[in-house]
């Protein structure tokens, strides 16, 4: 029995040393397997970088093996930061360490050993990947020319503004639908914009050609919307079309738009590929021996008459005189336009198809998004914010996307994400490109999510701020015998599915993007849960509901870069000041309330009324987030000791301060700020509230002036009777808004105009304490292009001189009461005028009866826009001469607004 008990237990001593053996053989080779993942993704990138800046189109089989690399990419990734994050500073080899680490920390000895699990099966797909690429010969098309290189500030800047030159033209030559009238052909002047190399490629013939067979003339029935803006997609296309040679879908489009014949031996591949779709419906044997003789496959001679004919079909030799339909025309015309986007921008337009629920989305946060999501591709010398902007620019300009809300300087503020044949088309694409009946797994989720947010915003309010689960488990956060699951504490809320929704995931999927939006009934518990996503970039709690969010959560959100509590009346302010997320690049807070009832503004109301702006505190360890990059809008301090920590932030472009009270110490400290990022600001903007009519001296700062990079100056309240001196010489300052500065129309406005960048101003309230605004002989705006005015404070605007605005392209007035007398005078001295629009609470019926006796001059000067202050929308539009040098409201057509 004894012989039998001692080996019995040798049998288990050597088990359980092999197993040790084994264990820390598994724990030490993590490192390893990583760095071989590393190593072997590196040269995946290096290969994929290379692809991306061909010209070429890619086949299936490299789509393919992109599709792989970038889900195992994703994968690796996650596993890294989660080392990088939880194991790293507990890592240690051999037997000794795997011990320590068992006894010390077994929470972290068993996340280890899942890691490294998971890390040796990554391994050994890498490995696959690396191989299969060898096998199926996935190389660079060969003879792929490369793309040019990124372009500097400069020359995007003159880009874009021969790009909206361009779309402005084209928004005269080509009608919208409303218009009963069509053209015959593109006008001469639209052609002769296209670029010389474009010209010489056939594309005028092209363009009437697509013109005449999609809008033909009466008697047809006139096109409607998404053939005009096929048509305009066309010709944006084609006046970005890089290439000096035809590309593949170009050749395409040309021969179903002119019935061209014939085809290269690249057009014969592509035809045998719908061929083979083809066949795969019913093809016969002939048909697939042909086309292994017209791809040289094979060396016979003579043939049947079908194989003839099929030859014909494929070789382009048939009668096509009469070309394509206009449906197959619009579809290639969608194909030759997606085909010369660049692969991130494809993979940013894709991305769009997880917002179909959606209206409208915000221009910021759709950039953001692409940058969390790692759809934005790396340039040197611009971060990854310019680069999506960049992105968003070019499918604008495209046609891809289509604004939705548009700001007084022109600029797209929000888009609407997909719309009308677009759409279609894009979700097609989405599917195709990764081979799948339906949207691709990350953005069916995606698409999931917005639709349990949707639901959620629906809840009636009483339902949102009802429900057995307000108790104090829920104020008092995570218990012990608090699973977090939700399923005890269910009371129909929309945000519980969500939270049972984020458990379902898989381990490794990386979910980047948490978009809560206007979300209702967002409990203590749902905030909890959603911080254990810690993968989490970009999380979005504006306009809910939300009042508790504790640090303690947070800070498990390590790889947070975008936090949005804009417009969230419930949240405590000091949850934010004592918040600390070291990757953090974006905090947005704030909301604009009524000062007297304290009740929140719609933008409408903004115009007339006393306008506070209320926001959370600056976080206290601000400044250890290095890699902020905006932080708008924050609560400063009555000393304002947090602002000298601010100074610290390198990466800072965008600030955005709330002063409640003014005194030396605080100023010091904003100018200090002003100073410390003088070469990396972008956007300023600070609100002072005080009540007390104090004055935020921040004229006087130091030489650092010179370099200066500021673009936006947004001040609402008194900073002084004039603007800083300093003003004048930021080089690259272009918008300014004032807001209730009460300053000195004449002095103020003299600075303005040494502002020899200014492109936009905009003079909200009181911001000056003069009535009549008048831009004198001695004032010269030489680069401003918009004039806005919100309020009543300023009653007439009048242009003296001749040179004072002559590239004045808009003015924009906000009406709220009844106005008497000229509201804008020496129009006739503004040469580019070309828009005035005024904005009211109008009377519409006094309104087209005051107007309706004007007739139309038979030279359009400029045109003069009636447009709802509520919510923008046209009423009409009247043209008027040069000769009209003077613009009034007439009696009777605007209401009171009621405050």
């Amino acid at each position: 029995m004894a012989d039998l008990t001692v080996g019995a237990v040798n049998d288990l001593l050597s088990l359980l040393s092999t197993a040790v053996q084994e264990e820390a053989r598994l724990l030490g080779g993590l490192r390893g397997n990583m760095q071989f993942i590393k190593d072997e993704m590196d040269s995946m990138n290096g290969f994929l970088r290379h692809l991306t800046q061909t010209e070429s189109e890619h086949d299936d089989q490299i789509r393919a093996w992109m599709k792989q690399v970038r889900e195992i990419a994703y994968m690796a990734e996650n596993c890294v930061e989660r080392y990088v994050r939880d194991i790293a500073r507990h890592d240690g080899e051999g037997l000794l360490a795997t011990a320590y680490l068992l006894l010390l920390h077994p929470k972290k000895y068993i996340m280890r050993r899942n890691l490294a699990k998971k890390i040796l099966e990554l391994k050994v797909r890498v490995n696959d990947i690396g191989e299969r690429r060898k096998r199926y010969g996935v190389e660079v098309p060969h003879g792929s020319g490369l793309k040019k290189a990124a372009e500097d500030g400069a020359a995007a800047a003159a880009k874009e503004e021969k790009r909206d030159a361009f779309r402005r033209l084209l928004e005269q030559a080509i009608p919208d639908s409303s218009r009963p009238a069509v053209p015959s052909s593109i006008s001469e002047e639209v052609i002769r914009q296209l670029p010389p190399h474009v010209r010489s490629q056939d594309a005028p013939a092209l363009v009437q050609a697509t013109w005449k067979k999609c809008c033909p003339p009466a008697p047809a029935p006139p096109p409607d919307e998404e053939t005009l803006r096929c048509i305009r997609m066309l010709l944006c296309a084609l006046y970005a079309y890089r290439y000096k040679t035809n590309n593949l879908e170009l050749d395409r489009l040309k021969k179903i738009v002119l019935g061209e014949k014939g085809g290269t031996a690249e057009e014969i591949k592509l035809k045998i590929e719908v061929l083979d779709e083809e066949e795969e419906e019913g093809g016969t044997a002939e048909e697939s021996k042909l086309k292994k003789k017209v791809l040289g496959e094979e060396e016979e001679e003579g043939g049947t008459a079908e194989e003839s004919k099929l030859k014909k079909k494929v070789l382009g030799e048939e009668e096509e005189e009469e070309g394509g339909t206009a449906e197959e025309i619009k579809n290639q015309v969608m194909i030759f336009c997606y085909s010369l986007l660049s692969i991130p921008q494809k993979s940013c337009l894709l991305y769009l198809t997880a917002f179909l629920e959606e209206k409208a989305i915000s221009r910021t946060s759709l950039v953001r998004r692409w940058v969390a999501e790692g759809l934005v591709g790396k340039e040197e010398g611009r971060t990854d914010e310019e680069v999506g902007e960049s992105y968003f620019n070019d499918l604008l300009f495209r046609g891809f996307i289509h604004p939705a809300r548009t700001g007084d300087a022109g600029t797209v503020k929000s888009c609407q994400p997909l719309a009308g044949s677009i759409r279609t088309f894009i979700t097609k694409i989405a599917k195709n490109e990764n081979f799948v009946i339906d949207l691709p797994i990350h953005l069916d989720r995606q698409l999931t999510i917005r639709k349990k947010v949707v639901l959620s915003q629906q809840l009636p309010p009483q339902q949102a701020a009802s429900g057995c689960c307000w108790s104090w488990r829920d104020v008092v956060g995570a218990m012990d015998d608090y699973c977090g699951c939700c399923c005890c504490w269910r009371d129909d809320n929309p945000m519980d599915d969500l939270v049972v929704f984020l458990n379902s995931l898989p381990e490794l999927y990386r979910l980047n993007v948490l978009d809560l939006g206007g979300c209702r009934g967002l409990k203590p518990r749902h905030i909890e849960a959603i911080c254990t996503v810690v993968c989490l970039k970009y999380l979005s709690l504006r306009k809910t509901d939300v009042f508790w969010l504790p640090p303690t959560h947070l800070k498990k959100l390590k790889l947070l870069e975008t936090l949005d509590i804009r417009e969230t009346p419930r949240l405590r302010p000091r949850d934010v000041g004592r918040m600390y997320l070291q990757s953090l690049k974006h905090l947005l807070a704030g909301r604009y309330v009524d000062k007297v009832t304290g009740e929140e503004l719609p933008t409408a109301r903004r115009t007339s009324a006393e306008v506070s702006l209320v926001t959370v505190r600056i976080p206290s360890r601000i400044g250890a987030m290095r890699s902020m990059e905006t932080l708008s809008h924050v609560q400063v301090s009555e000393d304002g000791a947090e602002l000298g920590r601010v100074g610290k932030l390198r990466k800072l472009r965008k600030l955005g301060v709330v002063i409640r009270r003014v005194n030396r110490r605080g100023a010091q400290q904003l100018r200090g700020v002003i100073y410390a990022l003088a070469g990396c600001l972008r956007s300023l903007s600070i609100w002072v509230t005080q009540d007390q009519g104090g004055v935020l001296d921040i004229s006087v700062l130091q030489e650092a002036t010179s370099s200066l990079v500021l673009e936006n100056l947004d001040i609402n309240g008194r900073i002084g009777t004039s603007l800083p001196s300093w003003v004048e010489r930021a080089g690259k300052l272009a918008n300014i808004s004032l807001r209730d500065t009460e300053m000195s129309g004449g002095e103020t406005l003299t600075r303005l105009a040494n502002v020899l960048s200014l492109r936009c101003l905009k003079l909200s309230r009181r911001s000056f304490l003069e009535q009549a605004l008048i831009f004198r002989d001695d004032v010269h705006f030489k680069a401003l292009k918009f004039l806005v005015v919100d309020g009543d404070t300023i009653t007439s605007v009048t242009f003296a001189a001749a040179g004072a605005a002559p590239e004045l392209e808009k003015i924009v007035w906000s009406i709220s009461k009844p106005h008497s007398g000229d509201l804008i005078s020496g129009i006739d001295r503004l040469p580019n005028l070309k828009e005035i629009e005024i904005r009211g609470n109008f009377n519409v019926n006094n309104l087209l009866q005051a107007i309706g006796s004007l007739t139309d001059p038979p030279v359009t000067s400029y045109r003069c826009r009636y447009v709802y202050l509520s919510d923008l929308s046209d009423i009409t539009v009247v043209k008027k001469a040069k000769s009209d040098t003077t613009l009034s409201v007439p009696v009777g057509v605007i209401n009171q607004q009621q405050q």
